[in-house]
């Protein structure tokens, strides 16, 4: 799922490899839906049959050009008429997928206020930090700086394909325990330059307004991104 969510690709003969060749790869790769992306951009769909065959909704086979690039197809991607189509070949051919993709919430950049760049839609919402660290960490977040007194301030998400890293800063939590029913909140959310803003024991960089150089503006960011950030956050205070 953190392949999905980064947007990985494999070009065409490593894809094949790994996921035709292995028994239990193959097995996965039956359980999606993938794209082939050429020069970046999509330019087809397909399933993976039980005999090795490669076919799109309409299960004519299909094949690999040798120089494209094959990855895990995100929703956002793809128009209602298409989700509905991909959702009713999983249907009928008894799919149950690994995790939510062609079922997955989607989230779309705002049209208007898309020169902003700290956003406020989840500040004073609450969840229990024990919650918090749990589903949070399994999403691939993790802390940021641990400052006095033992202070966890941020979490942090990498999306490493695309050179970003999301911040989503807190009320505070102690790095150690973590009371059962000790509450947090949920302050400012903000995209950065992947490893531009500093982490660490007793490291105090954030960003220093709205305007610092190192923030991503919603217009210049991935659709993926942006939607993935606030699927997690979402799931976390849907309780």
């Amino acid at each position: 799922e953190n392949n999905f969510v980064n947007g990985r690709r494999w070009p065409t003969e490593m894809w094949q490899k790994h996921f035709m060749e292995k028994p239990l790869m193959f097995a996965f790769a039956q359980s999606l839906v993938w794209g082939i992306y050429e020069k970046d951009k999509l330019t087809e769909i397909f399933g993976v049959s039980q005999d090795q065959t490669l076919e799109n909704a309409e299960l004519d086979e299909i094949e690999l050009p040798d120089n494209a690039q094959i990855g895990m197809l995100h929703p956002i991607e793809l128009d209602e008429a298409q989700i509905k189509t991909w959702q009713t070949y999983l249907k009928d051919n008894k799919i149950k997928q690994p995790f939510d993709q062609m079922d997955r919430t989607v989230y779309l950049i705002p049209r208007k206020n898309k020169t902003a760049t700290v956003l406020n839609q989840f500040d004073g919402k609450m969840t229990k930090a024990s919650r918090f660290k749990s589903f949070m960490e399994k999403r691939s977040w993790r802390r940021g700086s641990v400052q006095d007194g033992g202070g966890v301030f941020a979490y942090r998400k990498a999306f490493e394909s695309y050179g970003i890293e999301v911040f989503i800063d807190l009320s505070g939590m102690n790095v150690q325990s973590y009371d059962y029913e000790e509450e947090v909140e949920l302050r400012d959310l903000y995209f950065t330059k992947l490893g531009s803003i500093k982490v660490g024991s007793y490291v105090y960089d954030t960003y220093r307004g709205e305007d610092d150089r190192r923030l991503f503006a919603l217009k210049d960011l991935p659709p993926i991104v942006y939607s993935e950030t606030f699927y997690d956050l979402n799931a976390l205070l849907d309780k």
